[in-house]
């Protein structure tokens, strides 16, 4: 299933050419957000850490379309946040999810993940993706796992949805053990950044 249209997809990637963008030298701020390995280039990373910030914010979308919000409610929200989370980009993402069937949010994510930001963002060829997919499902499996605890569901309930993941129970314990689920995006946004720099670090 792709969820990301392809006009989307060529205005995310920022070249429909297949022209590199430059590498630029990294600024303080970013080197602050975005971890380093010794398996991507720094420009590999750069993107792959947007792709979370990106993914964490469809995650919530995701969850209020389920809900009956609108895609105008959904926007707006976004608008109003401070600071603002909302750009062109995530725009169009955003626009593109409510144009999908429904679908689970783990289906919408992966393919975001796997469709786009592995091989075309990042552009990580196949055989090198391992690292990628496993931190990218990383965040996902903390971003599900935080909102079941708000659900009220159990540790182990939540452990038993991941069962088939063999590295899933310790991120799942992290985020039950994380300060009280909130819909702040800066605070849960800390959850994930956590887990994204804790999973590129074991893979080194």
């Amino acid at each position: 299933m792709r969820v990301i249209g392809p006009g989307v997809l060529i205005l995310l990637v920022g070249c429909s050419s297949g022209e590199k963008a430059p590498a630029k030298e990294p600024s303080s701020a970013e080197r602050s957000v975005v971890p380093t390995s010794r398996h991507y280039s720094r420009q590999q990373m750069q993107r792959l850490t947007m792709c979370v910030a990106h993914g964490n914010v469809l995650y919530h979308v995701i969850l209020q379309k389920k809900t009956g919000t609108t895609l105008e409610q959904a926007l707006e929200r976004l608008r109003q946040a401070d600071p603002p989370v909302l750009d062109e980009n995530l725009e169009a993402l955003i626009q593109d999810v409510y144009a999908q069937p429904d679908d689970e949010t783990s289906e919408i994510l992966e393919s975001f993940y796997s469709d786009f930001c592995i091989p075309m963002s990042a552009e990580i060829p196949e055989e090198q993706a391992a690292v990628a997919q496993r931190c990218l499902r990383s965040t996902y499996i903390a971003m599900e796992a935080y909102a079941a605890r708000a659900a009220g569901l159990t540790e182990e309930q939540t452990k038993e949805h991941f069962e088939s993941t063999e590295y899933a129970a310790p991120i799942v314990a992290r985020a039950y053990a994380f300060d009280g689920p909130n819909a702040d995006y800066g605070k849960h946004g800390e959850l994930v950044t956590d887990e994204w720099f804790r999973c590129f670090a074991e893979a080194e």
